[in-house]
């Protein structure tokens, strides 16, 4: 992958299982066999960034503090594959508040873009919902990848 060295990808249906709103940490499990692709690209020297819509925290499902230990476990189940995540970002807003940041609008990226120092034309989006293709799209990403585990199924569709 002449170029890429960032790999931003969806948190739910992605990464990990896809649950309901997920606000406990013990109900977070890792999608099976996605660390291998994940350690051959890190191998290649790719580094992994999250940007997630986490709705659940604006319609008062869940808070802040649970998407915090959500991700805590997330972090620690990808470093018993050997796989150090480098950041992420994600929008606690409903699709109804019309926010910058709800993927595919691209405040999340704004945001990783300028705390990691990020450029769209070394990144590969992967994501399992249209919304994330076209998040890929809008920030210029050099690939954008659907994924069809997770909603990924149904979007090819």
């Amino acid at each position: 992958m002449t170029g890429i060295d960032t790999i931003l990808l969806d948190r739910d249906g992605t990464l990990i299982e896809e649950r309901h709103y997920l606000s406990e940490p013990a109900l977070v499990a890792l999608i099976p066999g996605v660390a291998v692709p994940m350690r051959r690209l890190a191998g290649l020297g790719c580094s992994f960034y999250l940007a997630s819509n986490q709705s659940g925290i604006g319609r008062g499902l869940f808070s802040e503090d649970d998407y915090r230990r959500v991700h805590a476990r997330l972090v620690e189940l990808l470093l018993a594959e050997g796989i150090v995540l480098g950041g992420a970002a994600h929008c606690p807003h409903s699709p109804e508040d019309k926010c910058e940041c709800r993927k595919p609008r691209v405040g999340i990226w704004q945001k990783l873009a300028a705390t990691y120092g990020l450029s769209p034309e070394k990144t590969v989006m992967i994501g399992d919902k249209v919304a994330d293709i076209r998040f890929g799209q809008a920030i210029g990403c050099a690939e954008t990848v659907l994924v069809l585990t997770g909603h990924g199924s149904d979007a090819a569709r």
